[in-house]
């Protein structure tokens, strides 16, 4: 092998090398370390016999890589991140339930709470001007 052949072998395997460490330091900056709740959906109180479904219009997660590294992305479900979204809610059962927002790829989670009431509660409410 000549002494030019080697040159341009050590100098391809360097850049390689530097190209491999780079994408290893990028793809380690900007994994995911978890996730937080920025704002809860809009519609976090949910009447009985009027509503049945959760509605995430209006909430934001933080994806979190790192400090002072994030993204914010709606809570949808396929957005471009990978959310996946649990809960137990009884739609006929007054109570205090809460949500996970969850990323597939880490599954980091957060949550938020949403509220079950009834509609006469909501009258009682109303009514007295305070809730009790």
């Amino acid at each position: 092998m000549k002494t030019k052949d080697k040159i341009v072998l050590i100098l391809a395997t360097a850049i390689l090398l530097v190209i491999i460490i780079a994408v290893a330091f990028v793809v380690s900056c900007t994994s995911v370390s978890s996730i937080e709740i920025v704002s809860s959906p809009y519609n976090i109180l949910y009447i009985i016999g009027v509503d049945s479904e959760l509605t995430l219009d209006g909430g934001l997660v933080a994806v979190i890589a790192g400090p002072g590294e994030f993204r914010t992305r709606e809570i949808k479900p396929m957005t471009d991140e990978a959310f996946s979204i649990s809960h137990d809610i009884d739609f006929q059962t007054e109570g205090i339930f809460m949500v996970d927002v969850i990323l597939d790829s880490t599954d980091s989670r957060a949550s938020f709470p949403v509220q079950v009431v009834s509609l006469e509660k909501i009258m009682d409410i109303i009514e007295q001007g305070s809730y009790q």
